[in-house]
């Protein structure tokens, strides 16, 4: 087969819906711009060090795939692309725009962009998402569409914004003066940002094996989100669920189907679905994470049966739990100034892993990410 098939030499083209349309149409113009945020997301991507920012990157990267799908078809076909991203999606951004907002704060007045090249590109992805905006307003004046995609591209603009400042901001040092005896604190971060693509990769690995794509989300001790990531081919509407799986187990610091079995009538919590904003999941597949009798977040899977998003939710409590062997064998084992730099050994890191029976060739990362559990030392990267 050749890439090439000479059928728009003369200026056409087939919509995914099977539709010849003309390159120049309006409807062309807007998934051709989709096409171009998205491949400007890859090189934002590839300049990025941060790997939560990354992973981040990647799953809007698959979303505007889907996006995309449902543009370059005809309103009217009925070969349209089943997959659509929904309210859920939308809601899901701005969790994560609220989360970077708390953590960064916001500019006081016009960003310069130019900081650093990742923040410029990002920035150079917001405008191209405004535009891509800007296009679908002006498409669904000509033909209908779907308010959730203009809004899911509305809050990306926003996102991409928060994500440049959010470099800017953590490159940026406090300057020293006189007056100022200690410089400002560090910016806040989350234990479990750094382990949540380690319990991610985990859940994926296993949905892989079994053949179920899912949707994978984990959020803090509040139930805010902290890490989102979907599968390709999960279904729509786990998109909301696994979210809201790991916000009931968070809120209520039990799994959800133990909150199920509690929710019956006579039973202490019977009535719950009413309550929590309708947030509430009542069957299997959101856990908490525990360390030492303190939630610290929790994981929600969905996208399969019930017990299919149980048993792979249960693969990464297994990787949970083998961070927090770890975490209890350096603190009891290793004096407090000998962890910080315990990282820069990786020799040492893969033995005190086969000491506690876990894989040495995840040793790097899973001490690395035991290391964002233990009180009183810098987070490491």
């Amino acid at each position: 087969m050749s890439i090439y098939t000479r059928t728009g030499d003369k200026g056409s083209t087939r919509l995914f819906s099977g539709e010849h349309i003309g390159k120049d149409a309006l409807r062309v113009e807007t998934y051709g711009t989709l096409d171009e945020l998205q491949a400007h997301l890859g090189l934002c991507r590839s300049l990025i060090a941060d790997g939560q920012m990354t992973q981040l990157l990647r799953g809007i990267e698959e979303t505007l795939v889907t996006i995309a799908a449902e543009v370059a078809s005809h309103p009217s076909s009925s070969k349209r692309t089943s997959q659509r991203i929904e309210a859920g999606d939308v809601k899901v951004l701005e969790s994560i725009i609220d989360r970077y907002s708390k953590r960064y704060g916001l500019p006081s007045g016009f960003v310069l962009p130019g900081h650093s090249q990742e923040s410029a590109e990002l920035h150079v992805a917001r405008t191209i998402c405004r535009r891509c905006e800007r296009l679908l307003v002006s498409l669904f004046v000509q033909e209908p569409g779907r308010e959730e995609l203009k809004a899911y591209i509305n809050r990306l603009s926003d996102l991409l914004f928060i994500l440049a400042w959010s470099l800017e901001a953590e490159a940026t040092q406090p300057v020293e003066s006189e007056s100022r005896s200690t410089p400002a604190p560090p910016l806040a971060q989350h234990p479990l940002e750094f382990i949540a693509p380690l319990l991610t990769r985990a859940a994926m690995d296993h949905c892989q094996q079994i053949g179920v794509p899912m949707v994978i989300a984990i959020a803090d001790a509040e139930g805010e989100l902290l890490y989102f990531s979907r599968m390709r081919g999960a279904l729509p509407a786990s998109r909301t669920i696994a979210p809201n799986k790991a916000y009931t187990a968070a809120a209520l610091r039990m799994p959800t189907h133990v909150v199920g079995q509690l929710s019956q009538p006579g039973e202490e919590l019977y009535g719950v679905q009413h309550t929590l904003d309708g947030r509430a999941v009542l069957f299997g597949g959101g856990y908490p994470l525990e360390l030492d009798g303190q939630i610290l977040g929790a994981i929600g899977i969905s996208g399969g049966s019930v017990a299919q998003d149980m048993e792979v939710a249960e693969q990464a409590l297994q990787l949970w739990q083998g961070i927090i062997q770890v975490v209890q064998s350096l603190q009891t084992s290793l004096p407090a100034e000998a962890l910080q730099s315990l990282c820069a050994d990786t020799q040492v890191l893969r033995q005190v892993c086969a000491q506690i029976g876990q894989p040495t060739s995840q040793a790097e990362e899973l001490l690395r990410g035991s290391l964002q559990l233990l009180p009183g030392l810098t987070p490491t990267r």
